[in-house]
């Protein structure tokens, strides 16, 4: 019984390990796990991430940037006011082209120990190197075939409400096309 937890640590904290010549399938990785301890820099392909807090007490904190570092440059992006992490919660990090332009954008979940996952989503831009705040949605679902993007929120306990986005053709802005309950 006492080997399972230690196997399930080890596992957790792989999720964010530096990738080596060993294991070539992580540089594929596009998830990272965190916890309280925020003491991990997330190496994801070409992008790592570490997470900036400040001690609210000793079993919460409040999660205030991160800090990305891409092969040109390092950001500080800002993480929706008022997102805290407590004591035992975990949190994702996740790179994926949410914007179908080939390039790896952003997001970092806000809500922990609830029924809808929230994330703070940023793309990047090549033109200038830098990422782009999209704002704070539900989980989106990436729908490569037909380009758009899509969320499902459980807003009771019998009634979800899924709600479809696509890329204005200007860039950069979600337009919302429909929803369904």
């Amino acid at each position: 019984m006492k080997i399972l937890p230690a196997f399930t640590i080890l596992f957790a904290l792989s999720a964010c390990a530096d990738t080596t010549e060993d294991a070539p399938e992580q540089a594929l990785q596009n998830e990272c796990v965190y916890h309280f301890a925020l003491d991990k820099i997330c190496n994801m392909g070409t992008h790592s991430v570490s997470i900036n807090y400040t001690a609210l007490s000793d079993d919460e904190r409040l999660l205030t940037s991160a800090e990305v570092a891409t092969p040109t440059k390092r950001h500080r992006l800002p993480i929706s006011d008022d997102t805290s992490l407590l004591d035992g919660d975990t949190g994702l990090i996740k790179t994926e082209d949410i914007n179908f332009d080939g390039h790896p954008d952003l997001a970092i979940s806000t809500s922990f120990g609830t029924a809808n996952l929230y994330f703070d989503y940023w793309v990047y831009d090549p033109d200038t190197g830098g990422f782009i705040s999209v704002g704070n949605y539900s989980q989106l679902t990436i729908h490569k075939e037909n380009k758009t993007l899509s969320t499902t929120e459980k807003s009771n306990a019998v009634t979800y409400k899924t709600t479809t986005y696509q890329w204005a053709p200007n860039g950069g802005v979600l337009r919302e096309l429909r929803q369904k309950k």
